[in-house]
């Protein structure tokens, strides 16, 4: 293929694919009743929840399976997710052109992974990371999770997300949603894709057609 619209055309149908499979498991959880109580100014918010339990058990019961059986297909999520991820980092391994590196961007690079990392420091920023490099990180946790560690680059990265959350920083906390070492979670491809907000193929498009061809 010798364009990178080529390249999006030519797995589009894959990667819609990919998007439902991740929809169907979202939809476990769209599906669990809403827990939504409220209370006086001179209420005691527990005593209120005692007693939105004791009028609602059957939707508290509801609630809980659906997140049991949320949870048993997290990793399975996880794994469309990171085949999404797979399919954006090989585009931009193959079609990525960067003039210049953003300042912040080039303690990341060494001499070892200048080649492969420097196609990744494009994109609009999240938790003030180009989204670039989000996908690359996120990419290679979930190819590589079974690995005791992943690279430096790829940690640094992580670190940066769980400091960049910036209602959590504002409180000098960090997001467990990408604590590498703190969480128990095996993939984080799931999580990586929230972030990026791509929850449907058109958000995931829109994104590698603005990296790549805008």
């Amino acid at each position: 293929m010798q364009t990178v619209a080529e390249y999006l055309d030519k797995t589009e149908s894959a990667v819609k694919k990919l998007f439902d499979g991740m929809d169907d498991y979202l939809e476990i959880l769209r599906q669990a009743p809403e827990i939504a109580y409220s209370y006086g100014k001179d209420e005691d918010p527990w005593f209120a929840y005692d007693r939105w339990l004791s009028e609602n058990p059957e939707k508290l019961k509801a609630s809980l399976e659906a997140q049991r059986s949320f949870i048993a297909e997290s990793f399975a999520l996880a794994t469309l997710c990171g085949s999404v991820l797979q399919i954006a980092a090989k585009a931009i391994e193959c079609y990525s052109v960067v003039d210049k590196v953003p300042v912040d961007c080039e303690g990341l690079l060494t001499k070892k992974n200048d080649k492969k990392l420097r196609p990744f420091c494009i994109g609009r920023r999240v938790h003030d990371v180009p989204i670039g490099l989000v996908i690359y990180a996120g990419r290679n946790q979930a190819t590589h999770f079974n690995e005791e560690k992943l690279s430096d680059a790829n940690i640094e990265i992580f670190r940066r997300l769980c400091a960049g959350n910036p209602l959590l920083a504002a409180k000098g906390l960090h997001d467990p949603a990408f604590d590498l070492a703190g969480s128990n979670m095996i993939n984080f491809a799931s999580n990586i894709t929230a972030l990026l907000g791509w929850r449907s193929f058109e958000a995931y498009d829109a994104d590698m057609r603005t990296l790549l061809i805008s």
